[in-house]
């Protein structure tokens, strides 16, 4: 075997198997990037759901807390009286709405969640409701103040 002159450049062959290598780490790169940005993208869906269940969960409890009075129906859900306004909580397959009737028959309807739900009274007393995700497996319990009339 001969050996090569000092000054000579790399062959053929040494380029190509550089050229492989670079590829495998490039590919490889790109493929984890990808898998990186899927998770992220999923992530942040999940946090924004959990980010809207716990605002509504943080609105009934503010609105139970300035409740005067409270009244339950089956079919037409929670309606708590407070001193300037009416608030109904209503719940079904399509989500969780809020609606805020002032004395001068001005009012307001917020879609709180868009996800199936439900709002049952926790006890007979109804001194507590129950605000619970069908999807999520997610309830709160939220109770009423120990000053409210029914």
């Amino acid at each position: 075997m001969t050996q090569r002159p000092a000054e000579a450049g790399v062959t053929l062959v040494e380029m190509l198997a550089a050229l492989a290598v670079s590829a495998l780490i490039g590919i490889a790169g790109f493929t984890l990037l990808e898998g990186v940005l899927t998770r992220d993208a999923q992530l942040s869906g999940r946090m924004e759901r959990i980010g809207d269940q716990d605002l509504a969960f943080q609105l009934l409890s503010a609105d139970a807390l300035r409740a005067r009075r409270a009244v339950w129906s089956d079919d037409a859900g929670l309606t708590l009286s407070t001193q300037g306004a009416g608030i109904s909580w209503r719940a079904d397959t399509t989500g969780v709405t809020r609606r805020i009737t002032w004395p001068d028959g001005r009012s307001i309807t917020q879609q709180v969640l868009r996800e199936p739900a439900d709002i049952a009274v926790h006890d007979r007393s109804a001194r507590a409701v129950v605000l619970g995700l069908s999807d999520a497996g997610v309830e709160r319990i939220v109770m009423m103040p120990d000053d409210f009339a029914r």
